[in-house]
């Protein structure tokens, strides 16, 4: 029998046309209903769920409301079975697709991951942190009213109805009315309707929010791999007026980054440079809730001088420091989607300046005569803790994301007693878990950061993830104290507010 001819690959706008053109032929209003029927009776298993790729049924939605092809309510509505062969298309499109000569193996397989770990990390409260942070700062401060000027509303007002309507998906109790928070109504009056506003668009509000620059920032290739766009917006509000969720993880995902993500939009810069404080002061919190021995960055300017380079907390083990080093950043979604090791050097900024940060102040302390023999300690560990997962790891894995010799060693000194495979990148979330499991004396952290170390210097026992490590030392994780506080709070603020009693 003669061997088949593989057919030949096509580019990526190409067969982009072949999926837009089949869309046009069926109203759009009947292709979110088809995907709202197919997120919402999901295969059995979140294994299987991730396997039905969610993420591609709504990049279907996504191409759809973008195209001026493909009218909202005219033309006959998609059958099932034909939205089950578009999503069987964009599952194969990568292997029919042309693709660069010599990827980079490492920037690949961090772009496949991205959509499929985000569709299996379980819902959790991180969600209030960023609202929590800011319900801290004094009102009349800059960052407190950039709050309010986004969501028209504080910050604890904004931690109660978020947290009710999350509770409503999480229970499946969608699609709801408006009316499902009259409750509240009496209590917070129109920011009820605000709360809607922010996390829902109907379908008319939906394409223009689609066709906007930002959401075009991802483009073709890339899309197939990215985390729904519309987690900015994670309800719908249909033809009816009732009011659906597209998927619970879209909506965890979007509750879990609304205020970085609409705060980014309307005040970039100026948004992470007034919070990054902040943020940095909640990484100290956090280390300190540790009970381990600590110099904070105060502590260690006011003896080597404010000049001087330094990280937020230093750590002092038996035989080793561990420095840990914040930095908040836009970190838009194409950084975690980069298939060029140039672009992903460029975008990895922040995290490249920490570390160098590492290695100035880890040769500072064994210098400077003020600081005594406290730091003197043959090795270092850095921990570099984001304002979002950028699915880094360590230093090693940023280095082979890399183009060769675009990230190395300053001198052999930074070589020896900080090497890249001592360095974790971790997310804020990460780090939480990573503290509490040191307060609750579930782990030692220098032996933890020995041992991670180690594996991380072979591929097949590296970890994308810290928590991974920590996993067969823990039952269950720890909430740091700020996420225990508010969460009773917005409970004992939804009690006061069904019963009409004060909290």
């Amino acid at each position: 029998m003669a061997a088949q001819i593989p057919m030949p690959k096509v580019g990526i706008e190409e067969a982009y046309r072949a999926i837009r053109n089949r869309l046009r032929r069926y109203s759009a209003t009947s292709i979110i209903d088809a995907a709202l029927h197919i997120l919402w009776n999901p295969p059995v298993g979140r294994l299987d769920e991730v396997r039905s790729a969610p993420w591609l049924t709504l990049l279907i939605v996504k191409w759809a409301l973008q195209d001026d092809g493909v009218h909202l309510r005219i033309g006959p509505p998609i059958p099932m079975e034909e939205m089950d062969r578009i999503r069987q298309a964009l599952w194969d499109m990568p292997e029919k697709v042309r693709d660069d000569p010599v990827p980079n193996i490492f920037l690949m397989l961090r772009t496949l991951m991205h959509a499929q770990i985000e569709f299996q990390r379980p819902e959790s409260r991180g969600f209030m942190r960023w609202a929590a942070l800011y319900a801290r700062i004094p009102e009349n401060r800059n960052e407190r009213r950039q709050f309010r000027d986004a969501f028209g509303m504080e910050p604890d007002v904004f931690l109660v109805l978020s947290f009710a309507l999350y509770a409503a998906v999480l229970a499946g109790d969608m699609p709801v009315t408006r009316g499902w928070m009259q409750p509240l109504r009496q209590t917070y009056g129109a920011s009820v309707d605000r709360i809607y506003e922010i996390f829902s668009r109907d379908i008319i509000s939906l394409r223009e929010e689609l066709r906007k620059d930002a959401a075009r920032k991802v483009r073709r290739k890339a899309e197939l791999h990215e985390f729904p766009y519309v987690k900015r917006f994670p309800l719908v509000q249909l033809q009816d007026g009732m009011i659906h969720c597209w998927h619970r993880l879209v909506f965890a995902r979007g509750v879990e980054e609304i205020v970085h993500l609409r705060l980014s939009e309307l005040f970039g810069e100026q948004y992470t440079q007034s919070f990054s404080r902040v943020f940095e002061d909640y990484v100290t919190e956090l280390a300190r809730e540790s009970g381990l021995p600590m110099m904070t960055e105060a502590e260690y300017k006011a003896i080597v001088g404010g000049h001087m380079a330094a990280v937020e907390v230093m750590f002092d083990g038996d035989d080793c420091n561990i420095l840990i080093e914040a930095k908040m950043s836009l970190f838009a979604d194409d950084v975690l989607l980069q298939d060029s090791p140039l672009v992903a050097h460029r975008k990895t900024k922040r995290v490249r300046d920490a570390i160098a940060q590492g290695w100035k102040v880890g040769k500072l302390i064994r210098e400077n005569a003020s600081l005594g023999e406290r730091f003197r300690k043959p090795r270092d560990f850095l921990l570099v803790v984001t304002s979002r997962e950028l699915y880094i790891g360590g230093g090693e894995m940023l280095q082979r994301l890399f183009p060769a010799g675009e990230f190395g060693y300053p001198d052999e000194e930074a070589a020896r007693c900080l090497p890249l495979s001592n360095v974790f990148v971790m997310g804020i979330e990460e780090f939480e878990r990573l503290m509490g499991c040191v307060k609750a004396g579930e782990v030692k952290l220098p032996e933890l950061l020995r041992e991670a170390a180690l594996a991380n210097q072979d591929g097949r026992t590296s970890r994308m993830f810290f928590s991974d490590f920590l996993k067969k030392y823990v039952k269950a994780w720890t909430l740091p104290t700020v996420l225990q506080e508010v969460q009773q709070d917005v409970e004992d603020q939804i009690h006061a507010a069904l019963t009409g009693r004060k909290g």
